[in-house]
């Protein structure tokens, strides 16, 4: 059974990376495609989901098939871009027939003109298995094009895919996919073009071992990149975790753009991967999406019925703190850049992160919302109170205004703690955890506790920056923000319905003030078309389906 909650873009099968999020400016709706394994629990035979929005949060499942009777969110309905048997002139024939991997879409048409086509850029694959810890065999992916001029309701392979056949030659090749494509007037200038261009990515480096899902972008005259990366030095985060880069660019004397980092860190410190984003031209504004996987350790996934959830829209912006002490130079590059101004003051500038604040408004129309005055008392976190009795979706606002140790807030706590979950900071160590300990009595979950390095910005009137925290909750979905620029996402599976309760929590023997708390319980339903059991019938793959389940598992 999956039941209609208010942030997560889930439904009944495998939900993996987004793809082509975009803005149609011509019939004002923005389009949200994923990939998608309808009535499975398990990875296979991907293709594209698909749903649209008029703001970015109430949702509808595209109906691909209008003229049946079947409704838009059940079983295939809302596929959009499929794996099919077309051949191909080009090397591989059989381009796309065992899975649509994950790219972009813009909505233009293949000339580059505005006239209400969208088209996409996708990876179809032709050999399975592939993994970057395995050699990568030529031929098993390609990049091709799609197209539809009826705003996403029917969609063609353009007639001469795959477009790009062949990997880079002499390249030690990981993995070819995920194709990102975009317009940027601000490299048109680098590069002395004289009529606007698209630019596009492939994957192909190591920060890590593969890059999935890279883009690259510009905020005013600054340029940035952001992947998926997997493999590496695992030691202090997942197998596949999400970066960004701020860098510099100059032209090669081949013609060729070189990109020098100059700061960088984690998109998201937690589970959170597949981060893609776009231009949001209604808005003037970037934002981005990413998926969430589950963290079951394959308990109870059939029983359950879906795998995977996204996150909030998230905007990322630039984010400026003035009046810092700069750190060293020689402790070298770090996720912020230290900027002197001319009367000798330093401001700290990174890459901001939150989620999207208008679908934060949106998504508290009709919310029970409580603040705790905190200014007119102090709020100990061993004898305040906040809540006992929330729904399974809300926001949990604090401030941190000074602390001498670990102090953050307790959330999914039953009566007498059998079940809870600490979200704190640790000013010993700069790090924000999701200790998940606690967090269920059924001990096949995972329980381990996802860290993530923060570090507070020190003052030139000596003073600490405080800790902002929003903690979104929804479902098993644990979304963890701070200060506008730090991001970790985690879940928690409550095995107890009376698992609701919140309050604050410190260490034994620390010395917090907090200076503010707030709650919105009962955080608006984001799929109103969805009825509360959207549960569809799960199949499994026979063995000629699966390639004798060595592409798939089948089920």
């Amino acid at each position: 059974m999956k039941s209609a909650i208010a942030l997560s873009v889930a439904l009944a099968g495998v939900v993996p990376d987004p793809c082509a999020p975009m803005y149609d400016p011509v019939r004002g709706l923005y389009h949200l495609h994923y990939q998608f394994h309808p009535n499975h629990v398990a990875w296979g035979n991907v293709s594209w989901g698909h749903a649209t929005s008029a703001d970015l949060i109430t949702w509808t499942d595209m109906d691909h098939h209008p003229d049946n009777d079947i409704p838009d969110w059940k079983d295939q309905e809302m596929q959009s871009i499929g794996t099919t048997n077309l051949t191909s002139k080009h090397n591989p024939p059989l381009y796309n027939h065992l899975a649509i991997f994950s790219g972009s879409a813009q909505p233009v048409n293949l000339s580059g003109g505005i006239d209400g086509t969208i088209l996409a850029f996708y990876t179809g694959a032709s050999e399975l298995p592939t993994a970057w810890d395995e050699p990568y065999a030529p031929g098993t992916e390609s990049q091709a094009l799609a197209y539809s001029t009826d705003g996403g309701v029917t969609w063609s392979h353009y007639e001469n895919n795959p477009i790009l056949s062949d990997t880079p030659g002499n390249w030690n090749v990981t993995g070819w996919r995920d194709p990102y494509f975009v317009p940027w007037a601000q490299m048109d200038d680098v590069l002395n073009m004289t009529e606007p261009h698209y630019y596009a990515l492939e994957e192909t480096g190591s920060y890590g071992f593969n890059f999935e899902l890279s883009n690259f972008f510009s905020i005013g005259d600054r340029y940035f990149v952001s992947m998926g990366a997997e493999g590496g030095n695992v030691s202090f985060h997942q197998q596949k975790w999400s970066l960004w880069n701020e860098g510099t660019i100059s032209v090669r004397a081949n013609g060729s753009i070189a990109f020098d980092p100059v700061s960088g860190g984690a998109s998201d410190w937690g589970l959170l991967y597949a981060i893609s984003s776009f231009s949001d031209t209604k808005n003037n504004r970037r934002i981005q999406w990413g998926w969430a996987q589950e963290d079951m350790n394959d308990f109870g996934i059939t029983q359950q019925g879906y795998q995977g959830a996204f996150a909030l829209p998230r905007e990322i912006f630039i984010k400026d703190t003035p009046d810092v002490i700069p750190k060293s130079p020689d402790a070298g590059p770090g996720n912020s850049r230290f900027i002197q101004n001319a009367d000798g003051t330093w401001n700290a500038s990174t890459l901001g992160v939150r989620p999207a604040p208008d679908v934060v408004e949106g998504l508290r129309r009709g919310t029970q919302h409580t603040k705790y005055p905190c200014d007119e008392r102090k709020c100990d976190s061993k004898q305040f109170s906040v809540s006992s009795n929330l729904t399974k979706s809300y926001q949990f606002s604090v401030s941190i205004k000074r602390t001498t140790g670990i102090a953050g807030v307790t959330i999914g706590a039953s009566p007498n703690r059998e079940e809870y979950t600490n979200i704190y900071f640790d000013p010993s160590s700069n790090s924000v955890s999701v200790n998940r300990t606690h967090s269920s009595l059924i001990n096949m979950f995972a329980n381990n506790t996802h860290v993530g390095y923060f570090e507070p910005y020190q003052f030139k009137n000596g003073s600490t920056e405080p800790i902002e925290m929003d903690i979104f909750v929804d479902g098993s979905l644990v979304e963890v923000y701070v200060n506008d620029r730090f991001a970790l996402t985690s879940r928690i599976y409550l095995s107890r319905e009376d698992s609701i309760g919140v309050s604050l929590f410190s260490a034994p023997g620390v010395d917090v003030e907090y200076s503010k708390i707030e709650v919105w319980d009962g955080l608006l339903n984001a799929w109103p078309d969805r009825p509360v059991n959207s549960s569809s019938l799960l199949v499994f793959d026979t063995p000629a389906e699966t390639g004798n389940y060595t592409w798939w598992t089948g089920n």
